[in-house]
């Protein structure tokens, strides 16, 4: 048990450095948040799980068993553990013989492996890779009818079905389709929306971005400018709508709808910006019967015989139900011929019943006045205030931060000659992915200083804190240095498993530290006493640097290109910082002890 008591604080703060590591991630919020909760949630209870294993159950199985039924290990792995330890041992003598020079070239190369930064590619959330669907959205201005969308999704369908990809068409109208997709949100109903998955063949399954990149080709300007027609894949992560979003907001809906024609025609201007729209849609005209009561009132016709009979002429009256293969369908009573115009409506006729059964007809141009006004088809409020979305997508998803930037230029511009109470947001997908590493930023340092902190209280010592963070620095610079050598993006997965090292890597720099003041204590000489310390903890540093590694191995493999980058981070920051740690954190040590030596001397 004395083993137990010995090492059961490192063990406790080496653990919690890890939960510090990941905790922060807990109370990132908006979409992203939600969408990782669980991730640091399952890595917490995880780790102090097995901290109360480590602890209790494995020593008490120990203390149960003894000795009993172990196998003695292999001549030819102690051997190796044994071949290993020397030449470890050679190379740390030499590195401390020249111990500022290394520390030098230590550094240097990592800081050099940060030069690789801007060459990465930067992506918030990869595609859905692998999916034998593609999407097709269809979304008419607002205040199209239904059988202008179902024009428009006919000669998508006529475009689309010849392509050799295309296997088959599933086409949804008035609706989107149900959801086959842990992230799309169905929830659009009206006439003029619609929606087609798109089922691809093996030959399309392999260059799903290219059929996407030829169908977008093919069906480009062959609808108005209004008028989205968008080929897609399914993407990861939480839902955006589109990547350029601007929500503009004010009290008047006419000048509302000024703005946002004046931002979607600006939109326009910028180049690689495609499939504008504003949720306001086009004016539309709707026509306003107003009843002459006393003109009705002559001629016995109340304002509901009116309702009633305008129904009869343009949307029809339900007087029945049909049952089909046990499905009720509506059957309505409409009039053979509805008004085409206005000055047909006034020319309808309309009709009351007495009591007595007489029945009185009057043309509806002579009981009410009749006027047609533009409107707005739809008004939607945000945070209580009248609200207008202009959306935009970016015909190559590479430059989406370029485009971005140069809308939200215009835009500032543009916002000179608004009236005053009429302001913009910038949404969409860079403005939540800026969100997002801005908070993780944020999170990343306080788990920094978290560990800060942790370090501190076990060693009580400025330097050695220094000594041991050395560690996350190499890590960054071997995690970057994966990312660019793999070809995977900077997004926010890797960045995930950057805020992850740091608590794994500082482990390992406090062992070595603990051993060799351990050692120190014991009277031994500085140099021997950091060259044992790593000859000592060599095997468990390897080895539990390589079991990560060996587990996160397969996710790199076949975890998909969600959790690859994750993956990937992990495994070059935690490889490239444990064969650094290994030398410079006693060369680093050394260095800043013999200092302290002399000045007490």
């Amino acid at each position: 048990m004395k083993a137990v008591y010995e090492v059961t604080p490192s063990i406790i703060v080496a653990t919690l450095t890890i939960v510090v590591g990941f905790a922060p991630l807990y109370f990132l919020e908006g979409d992203t948040g939600r969408f990782i909760h669980s991730i640091p949630q399952v890595i917490i209870v995880t780790l102090l799980v097995s901290l109360l294993v480590s602890l209790f159950f494995i020593p008490a199985l120990r203390a149960r068993f003894g000795l009993k039924g172990q196998a003695k290990e292999s001549e030819w792995l102690l051997r190796g553990w044994s071949v290993l330890q020397s030449k470890y041992e050679q190379l740390a003598t030499k590195t401390l013989k020249r111990a500022p020079l290394w520390i030098a070239i230590f550094f240097g190369v990592s800081t050099a492996l940060l030069a690789l930064l801007p060459l990465l590619q930067v992506q918030f959330f990869p595609k859905a890779d692998g999916r034998s669907q593609l999407v097709v959205d269809i979304r008419l201005p607002q205040g199209s009818s239904l059988e202008q969308t179902e024009r428009v999704v006919k000669k998508v369908r006529e475009i689309v079905k010849h392509d050799k990809a295309i296997d088959f068409d599933i086409t949804y109208l008035g609706q989107l389709m149900p959801r086959i997709y842990y992230n799309e949100k169905p929830v659009d109903r009206g006439e003029s929306v619609g929606q087609m998955m798109l089922h691809l063949n093996e030959t399309g399954v392999k260059e799903t971005e290219k059929v996407v990149d030829r169908l977008n080709e093919q069906l480009k300007g062959k609808f108005p400018k209004d008028t989205r027609v968008l080929v897609r894949q399914f993407e990861q992560g939480p839902p955006i709508e589109a990547p350029i979003q601007i929500r503009m907001k004010g009290e008047n809906l006419a000048q509302l709808q000024k703005i946002s024609e004046d931002v979607k025609r600006e939109l326009d201007g910028i180049p690689h910006i495609t499939q504008t729209q504003s949720s306001l849609g086009r004016k539309t005209s709707e026509v306003f019967v107003i009843p002459d009561k006393e003109k009705s009132l002559k001629y016995g016709i109340f304002p509901q015989d009116i309702a009633l009979n305008h129904r009869f002429a343009l949307e029809g009256i339900e007087v029945g139900k049909a049952f089909i293969e046990n499905e009720s369908f509506p059957v309505l009573l409409k009039a053979n011929q509805s008004p085409r115009n206005i000055e047909e409506l006034g020319e309808f006729w309309v009709s009351a019943v007495f009591p007595n059964g007489q029945s009185q007809y009057v043309h509806l141009n002579q009981i009410a006045k009749i006027s047609t006004v533009q409107t707005v088809p739809q008004i939607t409020h945000y945070n209580g205030e009248r609200q207008a979305v202009v959306t935009a997508y970016v015909d190559n998803n590479q430059m989406v931060p370029q485009v971005t930037k140069k809308v939200q230029e215009r835009l500032k511009a543009l916002e000179e000659k608004w009236p005053s109470g009429y302001q913009w947001t910038m949404e969409g997908q860079e403005e939540q992915r800026t969100q997002a590493f801005e908070s993780m930023y944020k999170f990343y340092v306080l788990s920094i200083l978290l560990i800060f902190v942790l370090v501190f209280i076990q060693f009580r010592s400025f330097w050695k804190l220094i000594v041991i963070m050395t560690a996350i620095y190499m890590a960054m610079s071997g995690a970057i240095l994966s990312l660019y050598l793999t070809n995977q993006p900077l997004g926010f997965m890797a960045l995930l498993g950057m805020i992850g090292l740091g608590g794994v890597v500082v482990r390992n720099g406090m062992m070595l530290v603990e051993f060799a003041d351990n050692a120190l204590d014991r009277g031994q000489g500085l140099k021997d006493a950091l060259i044992q310390a790593g000859r000592l903890r060599l095997r468990p540093i390897l080895l539990t640097s390589l079991s990560a590694v060996g587990g996160l191995t397969p996710l790199a493999i076949i975890g998909g290109n969600l959790f690859r980058p994750l993956a990937v981070t992990m495994i070059g920051g935690l490889l490239y910082s444990t064969a650094l740690t290994l030398l410079a954190v006693p060369a680093l040590y050394y260095v800043i002890a013999r200092k302290k030596e002399k000045r007490n001397a």
